[in-house]
């Protein structure tokens, strides 16, 4: 008989704690521990809450930058329109339309005016100029739906008010300038503003016109002529330049008052949105 002692019975292995939330939650589920089955499903419901709140947090932050930056080229485009308007109609009320109206008012005077003064009202009064507000910003906010991202609402209100205003303001000035374009060259028919060219620009300049690319030869070199002299009695008799003459002096002021509300409608929104940047 051996004297070997016989090995004691081990004792089972403890089953493995499941890693997984799922894993434990099933366990707990056929133990009907009911208690960790809640502990286990309370802690997944506060973690997708906290997942929710931390992107939603996220995007938060990331939307507010984006309105920072929305916000800031906005206002740099209205500062950059009114700029553009202010130094277009700079040159328009002190040359452009005085001399639009000098012309009109010349068709009521005796004796008439010579001709030189025709010549240099009317080109000066042929220049009207055509505007473009800067729009790049608040349309691309308004087209994307990105304009949502302005918080404040009437702010917002405000942004698409004043995309709206300006398109019709452009249609307004299209047609505006169409009229005084049209009255401009009715009245070129008599007055022929090479000859004004001619005698205003220094012969350097139009010698180097002359070679310039695609020239027409509006600005002959050497012995000159007018090929259409300007006859001031055919002029101020013909009932057409004068209705075109109006019609110039008239839509001239039209355009004026049109550029002036795109810059103040420019400039008040600019405060609005440099008010928010400062916030």
């Amino acid at each position: 008989m051996s004297d070997t002692p016989t090995p004691s019975p081990s004792a089972p292995p403890r089953p493995k704690r499941p890693w997984t939330i799922l894993g434990r939650l099933a366990q707990a589920v056929r133990e009907q521990n009911w208690f960790a089955v809640a502990l286990e499903l309370g802690i997944v419901v506060v973690g997708v809450v906290i997942g929710f709140q931390v992107t939603a947090w996220g995007q938060a932050r990331s939307d507010a930058a984006r309105e920072q930056m929305y916000l800031r080229q906005l206002a740099a485009d209205l500062a950059q329109t009114e700029r553009l308007i202010v130094r277009q109609d700079s040159f328009r009320l002190r040359r452009v339309i005085p001399s639009a109206r000098s012309l009109l008012r010349s068709f009521g005077h005796e004796p008439k005016p010579p001709a030189d003064s025709v010549l240099a009202w009317f080109p000066i009064a042929w220049q009207q100029g055509y505007l473009h507000p800067v729009l790049g910003t608040a349309s691309a906010l308004v087209s994307s739906g990105n304009v949502d991202l302005i918080r404040d609402d009437s702010l917002r209100s405000a942004i698409i008010t004043y995309l709206e205003l300006n398109q019709q303001l452009m249609e307004q000035q299209r047609i505006q300038y169409d009229i005084a374009e049209a009255a401009g060259q009715r009245i070129s028919q008599r007055v022929d503003i090479s000859e004004w060219i001619f005698r205003t620009w220094p012969d350097s300049v139009r010698e180097a016109r002359s070679r310039e690319p695609g020239y027409t030869g509006l600005l002959p070199t050497g012995d000159w002529s007018s090929p259409i002299p300007l006859d001031v009695e055919a002029f101020y008799a013909d009932p057409l330049m004068y209705t075109s003459a109006w019609s110039l002096s008239l839509e001239l002021g039209h355009l004026a008052t049109t550029h002036r509300e795109m810059r103040e409608s420019a400039a008040a929104l600019r405060e609005r949105v440099e008010a928010e940047l400062d916030r």
